[in-house]
């Protein structure tokens, strides 16, 4: 499973999401919401940010990967280190 796909997958379910020293992405969730100015509702929606300061492995991506591709957890660290 490549880095990237983890990701993808992952945000839809989290919050945050980090990458062992690289960063995290970041999920904000907003309501939906009634626009009078242009007589529109909006329905909710999530934006996903980038924070590089946010570096500590909390494991979330390496057992997914490790779970997915059926790897020990040490192989899918390295795997997300050589791709970082």
């Amino acid at each position: 499973m490549q880095l990237d796909q983890a990701i993808k997958e992952l945000i839809y379910t989290n919050d945050c999401v980090t990458i062992p020293n690289f960063g995290s992405f970041i999920s904000n969730k907003f309501p939906s919401f009634y626009s009078k100015e242009e007589s529109k509702f909006y329905p909710p929606s999530r934006r996903i940010t980038f924070n590089s300061k946010i570096q500590n492995n909390d494991g979330l991506v390496a057992n997914y990967i490790s779970e997915k591709s059926k790897i020990s957890f040490k192989k899918s660290l390295e795997l997300i280190h050589s791709e970082v």
